[in-house]
């Protein structure tokens, strides 16, 4: 049989079901043509997640209780949990998603997600803003490692939110101490963050309900998690990053103080003590 080049591709919209054939082990076949392989990456080899326990909690993941706009709930707001939400955000608008999940710290159970890429990180941070105000004011924490990021923390700002995460930052050589807004995602605090997750996942601490995480956790790798590009997503896993960043917060979120408060805080900066 003579095959021709392929001349055009394009694409064309469809709505309907996708068939998949699939046989055992390496999940390849061949046809009269062709030698098959469908490219599965939960099928993938060296996996960061126990895949077991990940498989065994997508048979029991349920849907949401209820959906506001992008955002969806598994739970309603408890003023006697702790909550915590953490924000990956990219450009949207067909490339890497936003996306935000929230946490109830007194069980561990992910209580709240939102992924979205057809919209802009400032419209999207609104959305985890009126999520929080929902919640207590609760502890939100956006992902600062870019434009986008920059983005959020001047939204917040703009809203007065009250109970953004920020962190005390050394200048060594002038022995200052100073707080930066947000959650920076670098060469040791992407791993930190990802062998913490796993380690409470688990050791049972951790719930996750929504199938979507479930199924990022089920395609992350080690290979993913030593990627230089510290944000992971080149294979989109944006829920899982912003699940790692919400995690984090268990150790800072509490009790709400008050807007005036929370900014005369972050403007103040300390000198260290000389030895």
């Amino acid at each position: 049989m003579l095959l021709k080049s392929i001349q055009k591709i394009e694409k064309s919209k469809y709505k309907g079901k996708v068939l998949n054939i699939e046989v055992a082990d390496d999940n390849s076949y061949v046809t009269n043509a062709f030698v098959v392989h469908n490219c599965d990456p939960t099928r993938a080899g060296d996996k960061f997640f126990d895949v077991d326990m990940v498989r065994a909690l997508l048979k029991e993941a349920t849907p949401p209780e209820r959906k506001s706009g992008i955002s969806r709930f598994w739970a309603n707001y408890d003023p006697s949990k702790r909550y915590g939400i953490g924000v990956d955000l990219s450009d949207g608008v067909g490339k890497d998603s936003c996306a935000y999940v929230m946490f109830d710290f007194k069980s561990g159970t992910q209580v709240a997600s939102a992924d979205a890429n057809d919209i802009g990180p400032d419209l999207f941070t609104y959305e985890a803003i009126k999520v929080g105000q929902q919640f207590g004011d609760c502890i939100l924490a956006p992902e600062t490692n870019n434009t986008c990021g920059g983005i959020a923390v001047r939204v917040l700002k703009e809203e007065n939110y009250p109970n953004i995460y920020q962190k005390e930052v050394t200048d060594k050589i002038n022995q200052v101490t100073s707080k930066t807004v947000g959650w920076h995602t670098n060469s040791k605090s992407k791993p930190d963050m990802f062998y913490e997750f796993r380690k409470d996942f688990n050791d049972g601490h951790i719930t996750i309900l929504d199938d979507r995480i479930l199924r990022e956790m089920l395609a992350f790798t080690n290979s993913d998690l030593q990627d230089a590009r510290t944000s992971a997503v080149t294979r989109h896993f944006d829920l899982l990053v912003a699940t790692c960043i919400a995690w984090q917060m268990k150790d800072h979120s509490g009790h709400t103080e008050k807007v005036r408060d929370f900014y005369a805080n972050l403007g103040s900066t300390r000198r260290i003590a000389a030895n």
